[in-house]
């Protein structure tokens, strides 16, 4: 009570003299760090209290520029994140987070989660599934309502979780969060995306740190990632152009663009998480890949050669993904592309009778006609696939040639001179002259 009055004190008085309250809070606030540090069993039994947003997530306590009262502030949640025990902890901060707080304030509170969640043993982690899965999930919802990007923040206290569970644990919990994420073709609303787009963003978060152990969570999401693949081709295809009653033309949105917001950042995230997998299931012998006699592959192929052909400025996104971000990739972009995704899915196949669809595929990009840029994407790919693969991708060169050959003569010199280079590698690999050949 007498923290909440001095809160109150200076939020009222913001610009007067506040030197009583504010000793008043700094007094406190060590006290409580002590406390915290010495007896935490205690401070546990009224954490609920602690993390009303009218006390500690004060704006007066958090927005000082006070030096010592900011490191005071630091002091305390480093305590009583790590000190009480996260049993006690982790649910409050459900609780807290669940009462919708201010977008400052749910920042802090997921700031304080990571550090709590630093201090679980791998013993305590099955029995907090539940309560980190509500803090992580009702942030992530909160997402888009308050505005506010908590992505990372609850991204990385989820993996720094998962990484204690043990496996049949994780799969578990996996699956929950597949379930919390709804499906691609229910609730056409922006929450829904967005809980799709946070769900692949943790997937590839945790492919990256688990690598190949992570494979068998992916397995259970196969089909969610080739729905969202074949969402996203009908999303982001060539829409049709129709007549307005003025005579001019219009353009008509299918009824799944309006529906569907976001759908080129969600994909982006699903081409993470499989380019990751994908290289992390080539380093084993690429059998996840090559499921079922390549079954498996070809069900990912299809939908995301299919891709090279989008036209993602049709997408709803405000947040607008270009062309080259979505297919072809930048060196600067952290988000997966079609390009990324095929030579991963090439790398891991890592058979000639399974590269022949995909070169097929690619090469089928790279000889469209009316669109230049999905030529340069099909040449980039190829030259990705050539430069990773090397010798063993050497085999498909005669039935490139061809189309490098008509490419060379391409009117745009970006494409004509990725044909040369092209052409220049597969002779450095070889050591054979391919010009009676193009000629």
């Amino acid at each position: 009570e007498t923290l909440s009055s001095a809160n109150k004190t200076i939020d009222n008085n913001i610009s007067k003299e506040t030197a009583g309250p504010r000793d008043m809070q700094m007094a406190i606030l060590r006290a409580l760090s002590s406390i915290a540090e010495c007896v935490p069993q205690f401070l546990g039994l009224h954490i609920g209290k602690v993390m009303h947003g009218s006390l500690f997530l004060s704006r007066s306590i958090r927005n000082t520029k006070d030096p010592l009262m900011k490191q005071a502030m630091q002091n305390f949640d480093t305590a009583v994140s790590t000190k009480v025990p996260a049993r006690v902890f982790v649910p409050s901060l459900a609780k807290a987070i669940a009462s919708t707080p201010a977008v400052d304030e749910l920042h802090i509170l997921l700031q304080l989660l990571q550090m709590s969640v630093h201090t679980i043993s791998s013993r305590e982690a099955g029995a907090l599934k539940s309560s980190v899965f509500s803090c992580v999930t009702t942030a992530l919802e909160l997402e888009a309502t308050l505005k506010s990007d908590v992505r990372k923040q609850a991204t990385d206290a989820l993996v720094s979780f998962v990484l204690k569970l043990s496996e049949n644990q994780l799969r578990r919990f996996y699956s929950a969060l597949k379930e919390w994420k709804s499906e691609v073709d229910t609730e056409p609303i922006a929450s829904n995306a967005c809980r799709r787009e946070a769900f692949w963003a943790f997937s590839a978060a945790l492919a990256e740190q688990l690598q190949a152990l992570f494979l068998p969570c992916l397995s259970q999401v196969v089909d969610d990632m080739v729905r969202e693949l074949e969402h996203a081709v009908i999303v982001l295809s060539r829409t049709e152009s129709l007549r307005s009653e003025t005579g001019h033309k219009k353009q008509k949105l299918a009824a799944s663009e309006v529906a569907y917001p976001n759908c080129s950042r969600v994909i982006q995230q699903v081409f993470l998480v499989l380019e990751r997998s994908l290289r992390a299931d080539a380093r084993e012998g690429g059998n996840w890949t090559r499921f079922e006699e390549g079954k498996r592959y070809s069900l990912i192929l299809e939908p995301v050669a299919k891709l090279f052909h989008c036209r993602p400025s049709f997408d709803t996104d405000v947040n607008h993904v270009s062309y080259i971000d979505l297919v072809e990739g930048t060196e600067e972009g952290d988000d997966g592309n079609v390009v990324g995704c095929i030579t991963a899915l090439a790398v891991a196949a890592g058979d000639e009778q399974l590269w022949k669809p995909l070169n097929h595929a690619v090469l089928e990009a790279a000889g469209t006609d009316g669109r230049s840029e999905v030529r340069r994407a099909g040449l980039k790919c190829l030259l990705s696939l050539m430069k990773t693969l090397g010798e063993e991708y050497m085999v498909l060169v005669p039935e490139c040639l061809p189309v490098l050959s008509e490419l060379m003569e391409d009117s745009n010199e970006e494409i004509s001179g990725l044909a040369r280079d092209i052409v220049t590698l597969a002779e450095e690999v070889t050591g054979e002259n391919f010009e009676d050949t193009l000629a």
